[in-house]
């Protein structure tokens, strides 16, 4: 994760500065020496004239502004990736916040366009018993005909919003499971 990368070269950067390095150094080499270069080639390959160095390499960065601007540098780097990463949970909260909002939205819609739909329902039954009788002209009863099918529209729209929220709320959490167990459709 880019916060963590961060965050340990930030900590190799303040102990660049803050502390002496001390580090333990060998080294093994040959080298031919001869008055002829035949015999100094021999020499060297036959390792007859090795060479060992071993020792401690001590140093400290005193006052060095190269040092304490890497590690200024490398914090702020770390507390840019520290913020980026908390946007992003942010952003992706809000996303969650939001669809779950749209759904609960949807479902009231929908639940009023169901109870408009049982109502328009008892209507038109009411007002086929009053056309029977003589008590509303044709056009009256045509009109509310009109009004209970554009209702029935209404209601199969607000039945689909709330559907397709549910499965944008679903994939928003990614998770795969039947919209029935969320909350059934009207």
């Amino acid at each position: 994760m880019q916060v963590e990368s961060n965050k340990d070269d930030r900590d190799v950067a303040k102990s660049e500065v803050a502390y002496p390095l001390l580090n333990f150094v060998g080294k093994s080499s040959y080298i031919g020496i001869d008055e002829t270069s035949k015999l100094s080639y021999s020499d060297m390959t036959s390792w007859s004239h090795p060479r060992y160095y071993l020792g401690l390499e001590f140093s400290a960065k005193l006052g060095s502004s190269q040092s304490a601007g890497e590690y200024r540098f490398r914090e702020a780097a770390y507390q840019e990736a520290q913020t980026n990463h908390q946007k992003a949970k942010n952003e992706e909260w809000d996303r969650l916040e939001r669809t779950f909002r749209a759904v609960k939205a949807k479902y009231l819609i929908a639940k009023v366009a169901d109870e408009a739909l049982t109502s328009w329902q008892k209507v038109i039954v009411i007002q086929e018993k009053n056309f029977r009788v003589g008590r509303i002209s044709t056009a009256e009863l045509i009109q509310d005909y009109n009004s209970y099918f554009q209702t029935q529209t209404q209601h199969s729209s607000a039945i689909s919003d709330y559907n397709f929220s549910i499965q944008d709320y679903l994939a928003a959490r990614d998770l795969v499971i039947k919209a029935e167990s969320i909350g059934k459709a009207l």
